[in-house]
């Protein structure tokens, strides 16, 4: 497992700061999580009610939660559905900046490991692009 997603701390504070802008543009009130892994520590934004349907979205490689969330807004401000998005390990973002391979079962069992971390027996299962592969994975 390789570690250190960017090259740069430069780089890494803008990518935060474009995370938070489009976190802070949707108007949603998102609670965050912590979750412990076998990989390392995953990032969580939760909102909807608490007795709402779980949902759990994860989104495309490469880009930030949030900024998937952004397609979904019809579904994050319906009021139905207890929303959990992790921040997909080793991808940009608040998780823990490590690697894993796209060609074994890791990413499966992280997010295995994340809804076991949130208590969650069932949910929905909503991927985009690279995160329909993981949702794949943990599937398999």
């Amino acid at each position: 497992m390789n570690t250190s997603i960017y090259k740069s701390s430069e780089g890494e504070r803008k990518i935060l700061e474009l995370y938070d802008s489009f976190q802070n543009s949707m108007d949603v009130v998102f609670d965050d999580r912590a979750v412990s892994t076998r990989f390392g520590a995953t990032h969580v934004l939760v909102t909807g009610p608490e007795q709402g349907l779980p949902v759990v979205i994860t989104h495309g490689g490469n880009s930030i939660n949030p900024q998937g969330l952004r397609g979904l807004i019809l579904i994050l401000k319906q009021g139905r559905y207890r929303i959990y998005a992790p921040d997909t390990i080793g991808h940009p973002g608040k998780s823990a900046q490590v690697s894993l391979s796209a060609g074994d079962q890791s990413y499966g069992q992280w997010l295995s490991d994340v809804l076991d971390g949130l208590g969650l027996d069932k949910a929905i299962l909503i991927g985009g692009s690279f995160g329909a592969c993981i949702t794949l994975r943990l599937a398999a």
